[in-house]
């Protein structure tokens, strides 16, 4: 199992510190033609849309990236990289139709160690 450690520091108005940890569904990230792709976009449309607060719209859209590939990792069709990218896409599509839904029941699986603000 491999482990992601992603830190976001911004000081503006406000000093924000965040500190989040993955260790599921990354060991497939790396291998795949076009994850940093599906990120920037999974991104700029949380940035497009929460334009008041950019921190907080990446954080949320590299968390919902994130949880996505861990739920993708997850299931019993993922054998490697192969059957994961279609299973990645799948579950962030889901992700984004219950974001949209207004149901957040997906960010129970981020682990988000420590906030400041």
């Amino acid at each position: 199992m491999s482990f992601t450690h992603l830190r976001i520091s911004a000081k503006a108005k406000n000093h924000a510190r965040f500190s989040y940890t993955d260790v599921l569904g990354r060991r497939y990230l790396g291998r795949i033609t076009g994850s940093g792709c599906t990120l920037g976009t999974t991104v700029a449309a949380f940035l497009a849309v929460h334009r008041e607060d950019k921190l907080l719209a990446a954080l949320a859209g590299i968390l919902m990236y994130e949880i996505a590939a861990q739920h993708a990792a997850l299931r019993d069709d993922v054998k490697g990289p192969g059957t994961f990218v279609p299973a990645f896409l799948d579950e962030l599509y889901d992700i984004s139709r219950q974001a949209a839904q207004g149901k957040n029941g997906w960010l129970s699986a981020a682990r988000v160690k420590d906030m400041d603000v």
